[in-house]
């Protein structure tokens, strides 16, 4: 429901959280610099998470998850090269039937909707761009792997990805 009154005329896909290990803004009252609420006040708890929405002129919108796969773990390696030995195909308490098949690699891991990228870069061509310019950089910029891999995840050759600035916040 929250997604429709964001942007009414599109569907929402799903809502991705974005995690840079520090603080954003959004979680510190009105009036108030963040270093006095977080680190004088100790009031609030730093916020790292944001919602990153993903949304469709269609209720099934195009995807392909396979373009952005996750390294797999150690462990997962390990069961993959020899199954048989860490698992038995059987049936799940949940009703799911797990083949012999689920040994299989796939090429790496489904990842999680909640995407952990540092945001640390501190010498890109835009604030190299702003310091020779002499002017001061943009506070809540997003680091560039955020946007590539929703745009790896959705993008088709035909679809060309654009922006909406009537959905814009």
């Amino acid at each position: 429901m929250r997604c429709r009154l964001i942007c009414p005329r599109f569907h929402c896909a799903v809502d991705a959280c974005y995690s840079s290990g520090r603080w954003h803004c959004r979680c510190i009252p009105r009036g108030g610099p963040a270093i006095e609420w977080v680190n004088k006040r100790k009031i609030r708890a730093k916020d790292s998470v944001n919602t990153v929405w993903w949304f469709s002129k269609t209720e099934n919108p195009k995807a392909d998850v396979t373009q952005v796969l996750a390294p797999y773990s150690e462990r997962v390696k390990t069961f993959i090269a020899d199954p048989k030995k860490f698992y038995k195909a059987k049936s799940r308490p949940s009703g799911h039937d797990i083949a012999a098949t689920f040994g299989k690699d796939n090429g790496g891991a489904i990842p999680l909707y909640l995407l952990q990228i540092p945001n640390t870069d501190s010498n890109s061509p835009y604030l190299r761009l702003c310091k020779l310019l002499e002017q001061d950089s943009h506070t809540a910029r997003f680091p560039a792997p955020l946007p590539e891999f929703f745009i790896k995840f959705l993008r088709y050759p035909a679809i060309r990805v654009q922006h909406d600035r009537k959905c814009s916040r």
